[in-house]
């Protein structure tokens, strides 16, 4: 069974090498996944501020964000999971970031992001606590797609599930830990949480890895599901 300080030395030891290209992709990343709901938030404040905005901007504003976050966010998502659960053991570049966007594998992590989203929005409408357990439950779902993107949606979800029974509140405790680097981070105009992204990502490659090994070693996934992210690429 793993401990956190474990993971987080794990991560450590990778970092030393990959550094600065998991910091240049966690950037690219983040910039690809907010500057939809960027820009609509600019709108929005300068709206409220009393800066006329013509309403076609506005609109435009809109289904910019709609399309980066329903076509583009997904895959991306995907290939940094992709890069960071490939990085810990192979040689491997800037490119995988943008691996989701390859040939089928495109539409299926689409469907797959969007229903993960929406089955936790669906469990938070019903009350707070349900919706956090169910993003807990779904929190693979991205690696498990990154690892075996001909993996069914379906399946995904059910391997996730079964990789976080009972783990939950251990996952949790782990992020928990970060709270500090990020108050840290904070504290230097913000731009300190860019510097602890990569640790958080790699330590959640870890987290993935054991998992992984875990399920597998129990018999409840095989290896032509889990058959690892190097056959792939």
């Amino acid at each position: 069974m793993w401990t956190i300080a474990e993971l987080k030395q794990n991560a450590k030891t990778v970092l030393k090498r990959t550094y600065w290209l998991s910091f240049a992709v966690l950037l690219v990343a983040g910039i690809v996944i907010g500057i939809g709901d960027l820009i609509t938030s600019v709108i929005e404040i300068a709206t409220q501020i009393g800066i006329f905005i013509p309403e076609r901007l506005g609109l435009c504003a809109s289904v910019f964000s709609f399309v980066v976050n329903v076509f583009i966010v997904g895959p991306v998502v995907i290939g940094k999971c992709r890069f960071f659960i490939r990085v810990r053991e192979y040689d491997t570049d800037f490119s995988v970031l943008f691996s989701g966007f390859n040939g089928k594998e495109y539409w299926n992590n689409i469907r797959a992001m969007i229903l993960k989203s929406v089955y936790i929005m669906a469990w938070s409408l019903l009350f707070l606590i349900p919706g956090i357990v169910k993003s807990y439950e779904y929190y693979f779902v991205s690696y498990i797609l990154a690892e075996n993107p001909d993996i069914s949606v379906h399946r995904a979800f059910e391997i996730s599930k079964q990789m976080t029974k009972g783990y939950k509140m251990r996952i949790f405790l782990l992020e928990l830990s970060f709270v500090g680097w990020y108050l840290l981070g904070a504290l230097c105009l913000g731009v300190g949480v860019l510097f602890v992204n990569p640790y958080l990502t790699a330590t959640l490659a870890e987290l993935y890895t054991a998992q992984r090994a875990y399920v597998l070693s129990k018999g409840i996934v095989g290896e032509d599901e889990l058959c690892g992210v190097g056959n792939y690429l």
